[in-house]
């Protein structure tokens, strides 16, 4: 995996925010941090249209120990595949990270995309985490 020295801003719309139910969400916490700053590593957000077959997913990085931010959008529509795994591998892209053979973990499920995020977390430098889902 590599991960941009800075993270971008992405320049899709983010109005998916307003307009549809979050479906799930997560919050990687680093936890040497806690009782400091309070702010999360990596904040995932994922939204889909009712009746629709697209989704979406909005990730931010506040990258405390690199001085980084960044936020990225992640877009998926179709059939026959896990779209939140893929939006939010998607959204990663859009901040810039490329994803190796054998690191790719978009269509693939649940498991997959939590393992990710962790492992995105430990590639920044972030050993003691606790990564939080919430399902609205």
């Amino acid at each position: 995996m590599k991960i941009p020295k800075l993270l971008r801003e992405s320049s899709r719309n983010q109005k998916c925010r307003e307009e549809w139910p979050m479906v799930l969400a997560y919050k990687l916490m680093n936890l040497d941090a806690c009782g400091q700053d309070g702010k999360a590593i990596i904040d995932v957000r994922v939204f889909w249209a009712d009746g629709s077959s697209k989704a979406k997913a909005v990730i931010w990085i506040y990258d405390q120990m690199g001085n980084r931010y960044g936020w990225g959008v992640g877009i998926t529509d179709g059939f026959g595949y896990h779209h939140e795994s893929e939006a939010i591998q998607d959204a990663f892209r859009d901040m810039g990270f490329v994803f190796e053979s054998g690191e790719h973990f978009g269509s693939v499920g649940e498991g997959a995309q939590e393992k990710a995020i962790r492992e995105i977390a430990r590639e920044m430098g972030y050993e003691n985490t606790l990564l939080v889902k919430f399902t609205p």
